[in-house]
């Protein structure tokens, strides 16, 4: 069962990102039993980051995909009431951080379902 399960795990990411396979190993697949557990495994292991070369292509993304900002300062909120170093924030830092979020709810809304379909006793 084990290798059938670490099997669909590697199609499931393969079919959403055929580079994702570079941040998992087989063993590190057969201990995944839930969705949760998987999406938990990318991050941990950085699937989902992303480094902007500069300011100006941070800056691009940012207006891109928070114009507003909203999203951005909501994130802000979150980092300081964890204890981090607001000075340490920037457009860079900012746009990293959405761009991870935007990466990991894309596979979410792409894998979820299929996982589910994959692994309904799971």
């Amino acid at each position: 069962m084990k290798t059938i399960k670490v099997n669909r795990l590697r199609k499931l990411l393969e079919d959403f990102d055929p580079s994702l396979l570079g941040y998992v190993s087989n063993k590190e697949l057969s201990d995944v039993n839930s969705f949760d557990d998987l999406r938990n495994l990318l991050i941990y292991n950085k699937a989902f980051e992303y480094h902007f070369p500069n300011y100006s292509n941070a800056m691009e993304y940012l207006v891109e995909y928070d114009n507003t900002l909203s999203n951005c300062v909501s994130a802000i909120r979150s980092l300081i009431q964890e204890g981090y170093n607001p000075e340490f924030i920037d457009s860079i830092f900012l746009a990293e951080l959405l761009a991870e979020f935007n990466k990991v709810m894309a596979f979410t809304n792409f894998a979820k379902p299929k996982f589910n379909e994959l692994f309904p006793k799971l």
